[in-house]
């Protein structure tokens, strides 16, 4: 039998007090029936029965666009993917472990499904009420080329991979919803051994594990540890979304040994 987690606070959302009752329960149907990635079939006359009520398919269609990004229909509007679903359930998508089965399964559902790109691990923009403007993309990968250049340094040739970027989303007619997160984790992928600093290259065997395997990584920003897989590891930090270190900066580390210093005393 499988169990959801609920948030008690959703009768304190603005989105959710602003619906009428029978949209809320067609809220919680979606968030309890669909599947465990947050799938669900779009059969309005089995929504209509186990709801008891008697919509017709285009006040479902304009229910779901009021919803926006929390809800995207797919395949000809048959299937529903309650976007939102991975944050509510799993605490995102960053917190999906591909060693844990389980949650491997939602990793795969979701890419089976084009919902995720696997190269990226970014969530695709499929058919829906989303922007789906193909130019958006070029002019955000090119706005965000000096962060790149910040980041990545001289290792990697900003300006080519942009213009791969470019050509993939032109070819592929893909859409993102987090342009900026899609061209660093096409980056990182590309040159996903090593990730430029400020004093050098970082390489996978820079970083410590813990006893279960997972590399000890610091937030850049605040200097706080957490672990994360070989993938991970090129990501960002999940406290401050920042770069991820093999070891704590100078500045972090002698914060930290004078707080130890001050518990002896």
């Amino acid at each position: 039998m499988a169990k959801r987690y609920i948030d008690t606070k959703i009768w304190d959302k603005t989105w959710f007090r602003k619906l009428e009752v029978e949209e809320k329960s067609i809220w919680l149907y979606l968030i309890t029936r669909c599947d465990h990635a947050g799938i669900i079939d779009f059969d309005p006359d089995s929504f209509n029965f186990h709801l008891m009520v008697s919509y017709k398919e285009e006040q479902y269609s304009k229910l779901f666009k009021q919803l926006g990004d929390k809800v995207v229909m797919y395949e000809g509007n048959t299937k529903i993917w309650v976007k939102t679903f991975i944050e509510y359930q799993y605490g995102g998508l960053d917190n999906l472990n591909p060693n844990v089965r389980p949650q491997k399964a939602v990793i795969d559902r979701l890419i089976n499904q084009g919902l995720l790109n696997k190269d990226t691990m970014v969530f695709t923009v499929v058919e829906s009420f989303a922007l789906n403007d193909v130019s958006k993309g070029e002019e955000t990968l090119k706005a965000y080329k000096p962060e790149l250049l910040k980041r990545f340094d001289s290792s990697v040739d900003v300006d080519n991979e942009i213009e791969k970027m470019i050509d993939y989303l032109k070819q592929s007619g893909k859409t993102y919803k987090d342009y900026e997160a899609f061209a660093r984790n096409w980056v990182r992928n590309n040159f996903g051994t090593k990730t430029a600093t400020s004093k050098g290259s970082t390489k996978l065997g820079d970083f410590k594990k813990e006893t279960g395997g997972f590399n000890i990584g610091y937030c850049h920003e605040c200097g706080e540890h957490q672990f994360y897989d070989n993938k991970q590891v090129w990501g960002d930090s999940r406290c401050c979304k920042k770069r991820i270190l093999p070891k704590r900066r100078d500045t972090h580390e002698k914060e930290v040994q004078k707080r130890i210093k001050s518990r002896r005393l």
